[in-house]
């Protein structure tokens, strides 16, 4: 009988907190703070990992479960909540360089801060994954490359934000920046669960690869949240979103969106565009996992991203 997604969550969630031992007492102030944000965050992930939606955090522990069952969890906890730390860093910085989500941490705390904050939790995944091989949970190598995956990911990363961050994004440039930025985060995190259960390199790219185009799947659906001001996001004023760059590309203007675009013909059509596209991906997606030797519970998510379920429930798999 399958582990309940809540109980991995709950292991994860707790690696995450005990990775606050690794940050210094004095200076005074930091700790503090990282605890604070941390404990929010991790109850938050538990709240919601009690719904029907499986949260992002368990996929890498997914892909470890599907191909070796329950042989070497405790690594796949650690794993887990070295890719949520980073996950969690990248969302602070986004949300501070976007400005369009209501009650994130750079407005309670000020954006030096959080992107003080956001550093700090990079160098809290890093040394999460380093303690693996003090924990005698997996070799040296393999740590090695998990490390080196990380560190990939997260100059990927970067090199997309610097290009979402430009003034001149156009709809052709769409998918170049997605994958850069979602696309290779969750790729990361399908990957590295395939790594640490000992998959071959090609078994790990087919885990990687459906890792990729669910983050891609993923993201188009939170594009269409934003438009409709859904998870506190307000997109309408940004021109990097799917439908609005949909809506640009009908409308022929380059006039920065508002909300008379949004509400106008080329803003209906911009909204149909994301929804096709979207359905796409989640084909993609689920061919992606055909090619997996082992799905596991892994179709969880695709269940989450599917047309009808999302707007029925007004929900994805994460908040």
């Amino acid at each position: 009988m399958s582990i309940p997604i809540g109980e991995h969550a709950e292991q994860i969630c707790r690696v995450m907190l005990d990775s606050l031992a690794h940050c210094p007492d004095e200076p005074p102030g930091f700790r503090v703070l990282a605890a604070t944000v941390l404990e929010e965050h991790t109850a938050r992930l538990q709240r919601h990992a009690r719904g029907p939606h499986p949260p992002w955090l368990v996929l890498p522990v997914l892909v470890q479960e599907a191909l070796a069952g329950e042989e070497g969890l405790q690594s796949a906890y650690h794993v887990a909540a070295a890719w949520e730390l980073g996950n969690m860093a990248a969302a602070q910085l986004d949300a501070w360089q976007d400005q369009d989500t209501d009650g994130a941490l750079w407005q309670r705390t000020g954006p030096g801060r959080a992107v003080n904050l956001s550093v700090g939790l990079i160098g809290l995944s890093f040394r999460t994954l380093s303690g693996l091989v003090e924990a005698e949970l997996l070799p040296a190598l393999v740590v090695v490359e998990l490390q080196q995956g990380f560190a990939d990911t997260l100059l990927r990363m970067v090199a997309g934000q610097h290009a979402d961050l430009g003034d001149n994004l156009a709809l052709e440039d769409y998918q170049a920046v997605a994958e850069a930025k979602t696309g290779s985060l969750f790729r990361l995190g399908a990957w590295c669960g395939a790594v640490i259960a000992g998959a071959s390199e090609d078994v790990a790219e087919r885990y990687g690869a459906f890792g990729e185009a669910l983050g891609l799947l993923i993201q188009a659906w939170n594009d269409l949240y934003g438009l409709e001001g859904e998870l506190g996001k307000e997109d309408f004023g940004h021109q990097r979103s799917l439908p609005i760059l949909a809506a640009l590309a009908m409308a022929g203007g380059d006039e920065p969106p508002d909300e008379v675009l949004v509400g106008s013909a080329e803003g209906e059509g911009g909204r149909l565009y994301a929804l096709v596209q979207a359905e796409l991906l989640h084909q993609i997606a689920s061919d992606a996992l055909a090619l997996c030797p082992a799905p596991g519970r892994l179709s969880l998510f695709l269940d989450s991203y599917s047309t009808g379920r999302l707007l029925a429930d007004g929900k994805g798999a994460d908040d």
